[in-house]
């Protein structure tokens, strides 16, 4: 089995035979003018396959593809059911994701924004000159032009004069314009998208090009609809199917895809069958569930969809390495966390707004907020567009709970995000207080306590790195939760532990369930803590009657005689109370459960 990852070059994957997974069965629905699906935009969070359907879209519309259809096509649906517009159209593919933000400078980046609409148009001029000469001769020009928004005008007149249409492809629309924005040059974005601003022209001119013809089908895909709503004055003519449930699977793997490429991997590697973990089909497909399945994009979608990149990196690991992926998420899916968090900020509400949504998101699993489709700078903010944007970021998805009147609920789709969100929580921790839980001590100290089963080193971690530093700011806001909000955001992102949090043990909930991964080589202990938070003018008697209400619950945990088995999975238990006084100090408690 070939492994496309990283591969989005449709006609490359069909001719090297590697995994695909047939997306041709949308283009007779995105052909659908009943529905005014013509000009259209796509949104998905980054490395879900977006375009490697643009290049899908590219190589089956394209004229240029008329005599390698067969070639391309044979064995996919469309092959035995082709469209009407099949081979029909002149293709300008414009890919934005590597345009830079232009340093600040307003001259660079609409330098760069030229450079990849010349770059496009050469490619469409040299695939057609020999058969329209007026587009060899102006293959022979594109050095002239100044302007991509000129280029674009001269390239839509020559195709109306030919009588031919052109399908545009927009990748990434809004890369440049959320480096922008995450970088703060707030103001050069306004510049660029006013009515004046290059990029308000240039998409100005494809509504122009509509209008005459020359622009037969427009397909834009993207991440986020900030962008979108700065540029719908003068370029309101796209129909948004991003939350139509009849293209919930248009990119993304769904639980057959996956399955199918289970088996097609295993077939093509016998010798893993013998691997424990892997062998074990249903097991194998288990893990990929919990860990990249869980994407739903419209409130009326039957099914959900697996994140397609991450699953590839994990078969491709799986392959090469004969093991799980050291990291379950792929590093280059992984959002560095600031420019993340800033483009989080454009939704305008403060730090600490963020960060209680983001709370409400890792302690319960969900928020409930009605879906913003379309922002921009101009608009009012609301809570309600911070949720969206993580919701188009892949950090949340759709519940399938039915919507509450304009509510809908939203979820963490995976586990690989769940620890995602704890990482990004982490790390806004760090920017809000200057707590730093994300250094080599906290992962030392936390191997210590998988490895040795002591915590020692993790209390010395909490005195010098949290309570030094919380002991300068106003603590009346912080209580039991916030500090388990705190120690889970400080273990999750050094994988290695698994945390449950509020497990149900024998009719009563744990505060932490810490479980050893299993990549982590000897680790042997697993944790059972209560975690209590008293004011620092608690007394030792506080303290003591704090751990004896503690040590009842322990009581309770360590006699579960059928999950405890389950969870330790063999692994020595130790069980204890940390105990925050103030910021004064914390202590362990050590439970030991009585004998029989």
């Amino acid at each position: 089995m070939k492994i496309p990852y990283g591969n989005a070059d449709f006609a490359d994957i069909r001719r090297r035979g590697m995994f695909y997974v047939d997306k041709t069965p949308f283009l007779a629905e995105l052909e659908n003018d009943e529905l005014g699906y013509k000009f259209l935009i796509f949104l998905r969070p980054r490395r879900f396959g977006k375009s490697s359907l643009v290049s899908l879209l590219e190589n089956y519309y394209g004229m240029h593809r008329v005599n390698e259809f067969d070639e391309l096509f044979r064995g996919l649906w469309v092959h035995e059911h082709p469209t009407p517009e099949k081979n029909k159209y002149l293709i300008l593919t414009l890919d934005f994701s590597q345009m830079g933000a232009g340093g600040g400078s307003r001259e660079r980046l609409e330098e760069s924004f030229l450079d990849a609409m010349r770059s496009s148009v050469k490619t469409l001029c040299l695939r057609h000159r020999d058969r329209f000469p007026e587009l060899g001769k102006m293959y022979s020009e594109l050095m002239i032009y100044k302007s991509a928004t000129g280029m674009l005008a001269d390239l839509l007149g020559i195709a109306a004069g030919l009588g031919e249409q052109i399908y545009i492809l927009i990748d990434e629309y809004d890369t440049f314009a959320n480096d922008l924005l995450s970088a703060g040059n707030v103001d050069l974005y306004a510049a660029v998208t006013d009515k004046a601003g290059f990029v308000r022209e240039f998409y100005r001119a494809i509504k122009v090009g509509t209008r005459s013809g020359a622009v037969g089908r427009l397909f834009v895909t993207g991440a986020t609809p900030i962008l979108l709503d700065d540029l719908m004055t003068g370029f309101n003519i796209v129909t948004n199917i991003s939350n139509r449930a009849r293209f919930n699977a248009l990119v993304g793997f769904t639980r057959a895809d996956v399955e199918r490429a289970v088996d097609e991997l295993l077939a093509s590697r016998p010798e893993l069958s013998a691997v424990e973990g892997i062998g074990d089909r249903a097991k194998l497909l288990e893990v990929l569930e919990q860990y990249y399945d869980g994407y739903r994009f419209s409130p009326m979608a039957t099914e959900r969809v697996f994140n397609s990149d991450l699953v590839l990196h994990f078969l491709r690991d799986l392959a090469d390495l004969g093991a799980y992926p050291t990291q379950m998420l792929d590093p280059n899916a992984r959002t560095d966390y600031r420019k993340l968090h800033a483009l989080w900020a454009t939704a305008g509400k403060a730090p600490e707004e963020r960060r209680q949504v983001l709370e409400t998101v890792l302690n319960e699993n969900h928020v409930w907020s009605d879906l913003v489709e379309q922002f921009g700078r101009k608009t009012i903010s609301t809570t309600s567009q911070f949720v969206s944007l993580m919701y188009y970021t892949g950090m949340l998805t759709l519940s399938t709970d039915p919507p509450e009147g304009i509510l809908v609920r939203f979820e963490t789709p995976n586990r690989v995000i769940r620890e995602l969100g704890w990482e990004h929580y982490a790390q806004l921790l760090q920017d809000l207080e200057g707590v730093d839980l994300t250094g080599q001590p906290v992962s030392v100290a936390l191997r210590t306590m998988a490895k040795t089963g002591d915590i020692g080193p993790l209390l010395d971690v909490l005195r010098e790195n949290v309570l030094k530093v919380l002991g300068l700011k106003d603590l009346r806001r912080y209580n039991e939760k916030s500090m388990k909000m705190l120690l889970i955001g400080a273990i999750v992102p050094t994988g290695m532990f698994y945390v449950l949090s509020e497990k149900e043990f024998a009719q009563g909930y744990t505060d932490l369930f810490l479980s050893p991964m299993p990549q982590l080589p000897n680790g042997k202990y697993a944790w059972i803590i209560e975690l209590k938070y008293l004011q620092a003018t608690a007394t030792e008697a506080h303290v003591r009657a704090a751990v004896d209400e503690a040590e009842g619950q322990l009581r309770k945990y360590s006699s579960d005689a059928q999950l405890l088995p389950m969870l330790t999975r063999g692994l020595e238990l130790k069980a204890g109370t940390l105990v925050f006084v103030g910021c004064k100090d914390v202590q362990w408690w050590p439970f030991t459960a009585p004998r029989d």
